[in-house]
């Protein structure tokens, strides 16, 4: 029982760890070569490159009544959160989505949703829209991407400027967002953004790969119940070790060597 409870209480040490390296490290960088291999090829020839094009916006807001300048870019800075949530919504998502769908692109609200990503400036009044899109055809892709882009900025600006009629009167469906959202910059073709993402699908394929491969000589080495040296022996049982015997091995031929 004492022996069994000095087992159980050792641990891995550094030299644990070299001595399975060292004792698996064929198997370890061939598992490695063949993870990092897979994830260079699926990133080059089967995961289409994304395209990112760009369009901004800005708000203004233009009171009179208000005491200095500096009052109308204050009111202004807490507009443009409200315009980064409104220009996501389902009213301007739709929008779009009827637009794109006049410009030969057919795109559902949520996959549209999917692709575009509305941010605003820290401490600014600038709103920017990322539209990202994946394929294969490089000029094709740019071209969607811009498009997306520079129409979900119409659709948001249209929508905030959308007149209904109520009591027989004309009057802003959204009366505090009205002409305050004004078109900064389009995306243009020549300033979009590829990535294939490879290179990183690669290192995450290798360090898989390194993982699981010495986590599987680590499970092996620990289920493994015999003596690698006469010195965990000594250890393990508080005894001397005079002499170590070399496993005695029988061919065919009934020779013993």
């Amino acid at each position: 029982m004492e022996n069994e409870k000095k087992i159980e209480e050792q641990g891995l040490s550094i030299s644990d760890i070299v001595f399975i390296i060292k004792r698996n490290i064929l198997f370890i960088i061939l598992v490695t070569v063949i993870f990092t291999l897979a994830g260079a090829f699926y990133g080059l020839k089967v995961k289409k490159p994304t395209y990112t094009a760009t369009s901004t916006a800005i708000v203004i807001i233009d009171m009179p009544n208000a005491s200095n300048p500096t009052s109308n870019f204050v009111y202004a800075t807490y507009y443009t959160s409200t315009f980064t949530s409104f220009m996501t919504s389902n009213p301007v998502l739709n929008k779009a989505c009827d637009m794109l769908k006049e410009k030969d692109i057919v795109m559902n609200k949520a996959a549209l949703g999917g692709c575009v990503k509305v941010t605003a400036q820290t401490d600014s009044l600038v709103i920017t829209i990322d539209a990202t899109v994946a394929d294969k055809d490089a000029t094709a892709g740019k071209e969607r991407a811009v498009l997306i882009a520079n129409t979900l900025l119409a659709a948001a600006i249209e929508e905030a400027n959308c007149k209904v009629i109520k009591d027989g009167k004309e009057e802003y469906k959204y009366e505090p967002f009205a002409e305050n959202l004004i078109q900064m910059e389009e995306a243009d073709i020549e300033d979009v953004t590829g990535s294939s993402g490879a290179l990183t699908i690669t290192i995450i394929c290798m360090l898989l790969g390194l993982a699981l491969s010495f986590g599987l000589c680590l499970i092996n080495h620990l289920l493994d119940d015999t003596y690698t040296s006469k010195e965990l022996f000594e250890k393990t049982y508080g005894v001397n070790v005079l002499s170590v015997v070399a496993e005695i091995v029988e061919y065919g031929d009934g020779g013993k060597r």
